[in-house]
């Protein structure tokens, strides 16, 4: 056994494996209470565009998208209010489930967001509602009442993702990305009489 009560030493050559046994215990309890509350989303893939700008859900179900200890997670529902009151339980669960194994959420801005998308019954009413409480998602029974972000766009793993079937905001980030890259050796390269 591996006793630690302060967190593990910087170069600690078993520090990455107990992370992730760490974290995977973590998540696979998160996924086990969501499947319990009934909060699964059911991906059906298709060609074109992000799974989230269709609405047939079908019998894969997925929970997250996990690179390192950066955590990504969906959540859809048949209407607007049935989805705002999915969110709350969703973050209810992980916090319980992090604080359990030791883990603190990062609720800074640019760190744990939100990206909503309304659709059907009451999508007008629960967007204003969002709107009129300052974009945020108050999440209760939290030290310090953290509250949940909504933004209408988020880098994950280097991506910037929308709500929307779009990568307009993607492309412009990382044609300045190439752009910054390419630059500094374009002179030295093209520059050289040999070539």
């Amino acid at each position: 056994y591996i006793c630690s009560l302060a967190g593990g030493r910087q170069g600690c050559k078993l520090g990455a494996l107990v992370f992730n046994l760490t974290y995977a215990m973590a998540l696979n309890m998160l996924r086990r209470r969501l499947r319990s509350l009934g909060i699964v989303l059911r991906l059906r893939p298709t060609g074109t565009g992000p799974f989230w700008a269709h609405d047939s859900p079908t019998a894969i179900p997925i929970f997250e998208v996990t690179y390192v200890d950066d955590e990504l997670m969906f959540i859809a529902a048949t209407n607007a209010s049935t989805l705002m009151k999915a969110i709350p339980m969703l973050m209810e669960c992980v916090c319980q489930c992090f604080r359990f194994f030791g883990f603190h959420i990062n609720w800074q801005p640019g760190t744990t967001e939100c990206l909503l998308s309304f659709r059907g019954r009451n999508a007008t009413v629960e967007a204003t509602k969002v709107v009129d409480a300052g974009n945020v998602i108050p999440i209760v029974n939290e030290v310090n009442q953290p509250a949940l972000r909504v933004v209408d766009q988020y880098k994950h793993v280097g991506s910037v993702i929308t709500p929307y079937d779009s990568s307009a905001a993607d492309v412009p980030r990382r044609t300045r990305s190439a752009r910054a890259a390419y630059m500094p050796i374009a002179e030295k390269v093209f520059g050289t009489r040999a070539m």
